[in-house]
């Protein structure tokens, strides 16, 4: 199950090479710039297409509802979006995808295979295992797709996001990081959401995923303090945070900014960080402490 997400995917990225989509303008407000399609864009998007424009179009439109999964491939620039959305894992986003992966599927099985030339054949079959694998997946507890182990995991990934400076050439691409971290904050909290409900439902991720997340989180979680006093309490510092220490440094040796705007951008990426990040992922944290030792304790 943890790979049909992953290989629908890939293979709906096969598909979208030279595709473009609207955008809005660009903004310095760490805003995102675009919106996923919704249902019904989808609907319209895909009503009496050519089966090969059909295919073309599905793959683009899914995508895009998997924003970091766009960033992590490269095809932003070729979609025609920026690189400053999150995944969102609310319960009525997915609830929505689920149905647009439905309704792709119910609208490829429109198509009479028959009539189709021998490659388009192949092409459906292909297409056709690929969504029904997707639209499987619908049962399972997002708590078990996000905590899934290795680089699967929700966790995994929103990491890897912010670890990608490398990408950060321009300042528009400080302005899409910093848009990421302004949502990065509510995706910890949709996964503990998630986490939560599972443990109401008795559906919990293996205990070794669960460990796995909350080993991954020791770096995220920094608390220090500026006194020996034993009565004043522990400051969180985000100097030296994953998500804001290499930024900082990127942005120092980059040398594309000017002092002013440099420090102007880190400022807000390091509040942004110590006011809502830190505290999620402590959050998430506690909450996975607690479930892991009710196992342990259960066992």
């Amino acid at each position: 199950m943890r790979c049909f997400r992953r290989l629908g995917r890939l293979a709906l990225i096969l598909a979208v090479s030279g595709l473009a989509l609207g955008v809005a303008s660009c903004s310095r407000h760490p805003e995102p710039t675009w919106s996923p399609p919704s249902l019904s864009e989808v609907r319209k998007a895909l009503t009496s297409l050519p089966f090969g424009e059909f295919v073309n179009a599905s793959a683009r439109l899914h995508l895009l509802r998997f924003p970091q999964t766009v960033t992590e491939s490269g095809l932003a620039e070729s979609l025609g979006v920026r690189n400053d959305r999150l995944d969102d894992y609310s319960a009525s986003y997915l609830r929505e995808t689920a149905a647009i992966e439905r309704e792709i599927l119910s609208r490829l099985r429109l198509y009479s295979r028959s009539a189709l030339a021998a490659e388009d054949q192949a092409t459906y079959d292909a297409w056709e295992k690929t969504w029904a694998d997707l639209v499987a997946r619908h049962d399972v507890s997002p708590a078990l797709q996000i905590f899934s182990a290795g680089d699967d995991s929700a966790n995994a990934r929103l990491m890897r996001r912010f670890a990608a400076v490398d990408r950060i050439v321009s300042e528009n691409d400080v302005v899409d990081y910093i848009a990421c971290l302004y949502q990065a904050g509510r995706q910890v909290d949709q996964m503990r959401s998630w986490l939560e409900q599972a443990a109401r439902l008795g559906t919990l991720p293996e205990r070794v995923d669960l460990r796995t997340a909350l080993g991954a989180m020791a770096r995220l979680r920094i608390t220090e303090t500026y006194s020996t006093s034993e009565y004043l309490p522990d400051r969180i510092i985000s100097a030296h945070h994953p998500f804001f220490a290499p930024l900082r440094d990127r942005l120092v040796e980059g040398g594309f900014l000017d002092a002013a705007t440099r420090t102007a951008y880190l400022v807000d990426a390091n509040r942004v960080v110590e006011r809502q990040v830190i505290p999620a992922y402590e959050r998430l944290a506690r909450l996975l402490a607690r479930l892991l030792n009710q196992m342990d304790t259960a066992s």
